[in-house]
This record gives C-alpha cells, sequence and structure tokens, in this order.
C-alpha cells in the first residue's frame, strides 16, 4: 500500500520500528531549509542491532540478538534496510541512506575501528549489489546513547566509512545527548 506521510511530531513512531521522532523533524527542516527539496525519512533500523547483525543478516544469515539471546527471524535487521529501497524507490526516488547507527557497538561491545568498518563497508556493498543500483550512504556520527563520553573507535570508523566513494558524512550527534 502507499505509505501515509505527514510531518513528524514529537509523539510519532517512525516506519517500521522507530522508537520515537527524537530529532529527525528538525534535520529534515533542516534540510528543506538548506536544500529546497522534500526530504522524508523512513526507519530501517531495528532496536539493539550491533554491527555483526547487520552484516550477517545482509550475507543472508539469521543472527543473534544479544538481548534477547535468540536469532532474529528473516534476515533482520538488513530486511528492513533492503526493502526500503526496494519497494519505495520506485515511488520517492531515494537518493541517500542516512545511517545513523553505532551506540550498541561503542557502549557494550566496544567494537574495534577495523571490525566497525569491515561490518559496516561489507552491508553497504551487499545492500548495492542487492537493490541492482549504488545507494549513497550519509555516515552520521552516533556512539552515545546510555554514557556520556562518545567512543573514539566507531567514531573514526563513522569518519573512513563517510570517505569512502558515493558516501558523505552526516550529523555528529553525540553532543545532542
Amino acid at each position: 500500500p502507499v505509505p501515509r506521510v505527514e510531518p513528524l511530531k514529537a509523539e510519532n513512531r517512525i516506519f517500521p520500528s522507530g522508537e520515537s521522532a527524537w530529532y529527525w523533524g528538525e534535520l529534515g527542516a533542516y534540510l528543506v531549509g538548506r536544500l529546497g527539496v522534500p526530504v522524508l525519512f523512513m526507519n530501517a533500523g531495528w532496536a539493539a542491532a550491533n554491527s555483526f547483525n547487520w552484516r550477517e543478516s545482509a550475507e543472508g544469515k539469521n543472527t543473534l540478538n544479544m538481548y534477547v539471546g535468540k536469532d532474529w527471524p528473516n534476515r533482520q535487521p538488513y530486511s528492513n534496510l533492503i526493502n526500503t529501497p526496494r519497494y519505495y524507490h520506485s515511488w520517492l526516488g531515494i537518493r541517500s541512506v542516512l545511517w545513523f547507527h553505532g551506540e550498541n557497538d561503542a557502549n557494550h561491545l566496544k567494537i574495534s575501528q577495523a571490525d566497525y568498518y569491515q561490518n559496516l563497508l561489507r552491508v553497504f556493498a551487499l545492500a548495492g549489489q542487492e537493490f541492482g543500483h549504488s545507494l549513497g550512504w550519509v555516515v552520521a556520527l552516533c556512539t552515545v546513547s546510555i554514557v556520556t563520553e562518545p567512543y573514539q573507535p566507531v567514531l573514526d570508523a563513522q569518519i573512513q566509512l563517510a570517505a569512502e566513494p558515493n558516501n558523505w558524512r552526516g550529523p555528529y550527534t553525540d553532543t545532542i545527548q
């Protein structure tokens, strides 16, 4: 079905699994003002997913949700990501993916820069192959949720990912907390 689109409000949820609007409405309004084009965010995220989960599910495997002790079904969390351009690109003309991710890897896993970078480089490549076209990636710098200090290895990996061809550096959000 054709999705219903409306301005984002604080009490809204974001399709398909977003917890809240948080600051996406403000960012969208800023981008509309700056670029003069409509902006639509579709949330393809999955709570508690780490970069290993994203990579494994992009590779066609079910992957362990470490918080509930069992695998996500149906190639989650990656299925949400790839289904968004697959089903909505022809209607919406998706221009890029805002990759806003890193809190779990930073806070709970203390992942290395190399592992985070390699996991997501693989996800980005597989998504482009599976979609059949190159996708642009706007990589947000994001590591803080329940702690107060940014986690530098993940931030450095995000900066490294943003420097890859067809990628751009997105907003730095750790200071918003």
